[in-house]
């Protein structure tokens, strides 16, 4: 799993980083949670990541739009911030002192090109947090790293980022910290190397702007969710909800229903030309 978790399987990292922790002495518990995870990963098999292409490829075979396992409610594609094809952006999130042995946070953090996942991160964080806000902006500081790691990826790839790279973050305080340029009286204990997130803001690599906790797709990688939870930022995660720049993109677009999915096939009938996914078992374009 731990292979698959880092190779593919970005969903079910809270529960392999969990699972790992008692590799040592593991319980029936543990074992349990195992399988369940197991049967999860033979149950989708077949998913992939999806990367949304702005042009047609017809040279590729056809095949059928990719289906969300949510419905349009649960979705909640109101408000949700639009970026380009190009536009490298990230999620992150952190939980404050879950866990009970050391009360130490967890990070995570949800890179995205193309309206897929390039980039995860799930881990502890180093120290404790001494509040939610401090938990958030340690998140956020290895958000920025993680995106100027892409960024000169990408420069050398012929795909420099012109413009500052959007973090979103669901929490006030972190955001405003980050913006403002200096640390507060209840943040000046922190370790400096989290403040160079304020250095980075100040050279316009990185813009932190607040997104809803209901649409923060990398609170997925920091604690295990409800069912509608998990399967919304996993249809994001994934790649399977069409972004703003797509032609098959429709507000309030609905990939799941038979009706919508025969009106998609209708109005574009080479829906597939327009897609590419990254199989677990092989790769192919649609």
């Amino acid at each position: 799993m731990q292979w698959l978790h880092a190779a593919l399987i970005y969903h079910l990292s809270p529960a392999v980083v969990k699972l790992a922790q008692h590799n040592a002495a593991p319980a029936e518990i543990h074992f349990r949670a195992a399988k369940h995870c197991m049967r999860y990963l033979y149950a989708t098999r077949s998913d992939g990541l999806i990367f949304w292409r702005k042009t047609p490829r017809v040279d590729l075979p056809d095949k059928g739009a990719p289906t969300t396992i949510s419905n349009q409610h649960d979705l909640l594609p109101i408000g949700r911030p639009n970026h380009g094809p190009y536009d490298l952006h990230a999620n992150t999130d952190s939980d404050w002192a879950n866990c009970p042995r050391t009360r130490r946070s967890w990070t995570g953090i949800c890179a995205r090109l193309g309206g897929g996942t390039i980039g995860y991160k799930t881990r502890f964080q180093p120290t404790v947090a001494m509040s939610s806000t401090e938990a958030e902006f340690m998140a956020a500081a290895d958000a920025c790293k993680m995106l100027l790691y892409i960024r000169s990826v990408l420069w050398d790839l012929k795909i420099p980022q012109e413009s500052a790279s959007y973090i979103y973050e669901d929490n006030n305080g972190a955001t405003a910290m980050a913006n403002a340029g200096k640390p507060t009286t209840r943040t000046r204990h922190m370790d400096i190397r989290y403040f160079a997130i304020c250095d980075w803001v100040e050279q316009d690599l990185m813009i932190l702007e607040r997104v809803d906790t209901s649409q923060n797709m990398a609170d997925h990688f920091t604690k295990c969710l409800d069912r509608v939870a998990f399967y919304r930022h996993t249809d994001y995660v994934m790649g399977r909800v069409a972004p703003a720049y797509s032609p098959l993109y429709k507000p309030g677009y609905v990939t799941n229903a038979p009706a919508a999915a025969a009106k998609v096939t209708l109005e574009y009938p080479h829906t597939a030309s327009w897609i590419f996914c990254v199989q677990q078992q092989e790769v192919f374009g649609y």
